[in-house]
């Protein structure tokens, strides 16, 4: 009995137990911090890089039959962050004589435009332009708690009127 209530009493490895429970937390909360991070330096990589090509499209050096070279030029900003660029970019490129006349894509469940097409317009048309990517998840850990949640699918939105080329 005796050595059961020094036992009890004793306070040797309190802190390593301490921080065998709230480490896990921490590195977790640490862990989601830099993945979001790195979603929000995606993010904005590719908002310029559509915003660099969607000009292309304004001024008139991408027509019709260019959506590869739509692709190319977004690709040549965005390919640093992404190898397989041209493989993972979803692109919606309609145009209208009125913004109201062109019909939005939106993002589905499994991160799939709802529309696909490439239609940029001639001078002075109004144009949307929708690219979408999906980034890998840098932390397996983390893509498991998040993807409950949803998808984790970018997307970039451009609207702007070509100049009367």
């Amino acid at each position: 009995m005796i050595g059961m209530s020094r036992f009890l009493r004793g306070v040797r490895g309190v802190a390593s137990l301490e921080f065998a429970i709230i480490f896990p937390v921490f590195l977790l909360a640490a862990l989601m911090i830099l993945q979001m991070g790195l979603s929000t330096f995606y993010q904005s990589t590719l908002d310029d890089a559509v915003r660099i090509a969607a000009r292309q499209i304004a001024i008139g050096n991408i027509l019709a039959s260019g959506r590869s070279s739509f692709v190319t030029s977004i690709c040549n900003e965005f390919a640093v962050l992404q190898p397989s660029c041209t493989t993972n970019l979803q692109v919606y490129v309609a145009s209208a004589r009125e913004f109201s006349g062109i019909a939005i894509a939106t993002v589905g469940p499994a991160g799939v435009l709802s529309n696909s097409g490439f239609a940029p317009g001639t001078a002075s048309s109004d144009v949307v332009i929708e690219v979408a990517f999906t980034p890998p998840y840098a932390i397996p850990m983390v893509s498991n708690l998040v993807a409950s949640a949803g998808n984790n699918t970018l997307l970039s939105v451009v609207s702007q009127i070509n100049e009367p080329y």
